[in-house]
């Protein structure tokens, strides 16, 4: 892995603390994707605070040429399907995304858009996380996010099904709260 560091001041990346990945040497045609709540003034004008960074990442490998930004807003996956389809069409060999919140709404869409990606030999970076998809490493600690996510996800569900179920009056709440034995 190759160590860089954000510089705050200017956005730029110099050497030593953010951990890169050793991209393979056959990535030449770089996008860049985000998704973004809704569309507003500000949305716009905050999305391109982490495309400038996300950019000038991309400055940093001389050998990738940037193809493009593919913005979604909202509940719309206009972009992100363009964006695929041109990854069908073997246009895009990256995707950099500024995290993984970025990429779709909720963890499972992530994990869905990351094997759709990989189906069409993508691979994801996530700037925020320096994580790579393709990578071996980074694709052990995504599943273990993705087991969380998993069990986080049962947990509401049972949590709301409970919840459901006390205010439909299926559980109550006992007035007394049994003692221990022999007491």
């Amino acid at each position: 892995m190759a160590s860089k560091k954000t510089n705050d001041s200017t956005g730029s990346f110099t050497e030593d603390s953010l951990q890169v990945p050793d991209f393979p040497s056959d990535i030449h045609n770089v996008a860049l994707y985000n998704q973004y709540e809704q569309e507003s003034q500000d949305s716009v004008y905050s999305a391109e605070i982490p495309i400038r960074s996300m950019r000038l990442f991309i400055l940093e490998h001389p050998s990738w040429n940037y193809v493009g930004k593919y913005i979604d807003y909202g509940h719309s996956n206009a972009a992100f399907d363009r964006m695929l389809k041109d990854c069908r069409d073997k246009k895009i060999d990256l995707v950099i995304v500024a995290c993984a919140s970025k990429l779709a709404r909720d963890f499972f869409s992530v994990f869905d858009r990351i094997h759709t990606l990989r189906e069409c030999g993508v691979g994801v970076f996530f700037l925020s996380e320096t994580l790579y998809s393709l990578d071996k490493n980074h694709a052990m600690i995504l599943s273990l996010l993705y087991a969380l996510a998993l069990d986080e996800s049962s947990h509401k569900s049972c949590d709301i099904c409970l919840s459901q179920r006390f205010t439909e009056g299926e559980y109550k709440i006992a007035d007394e709260i049994p003692s221990e034995k022999g007491e």
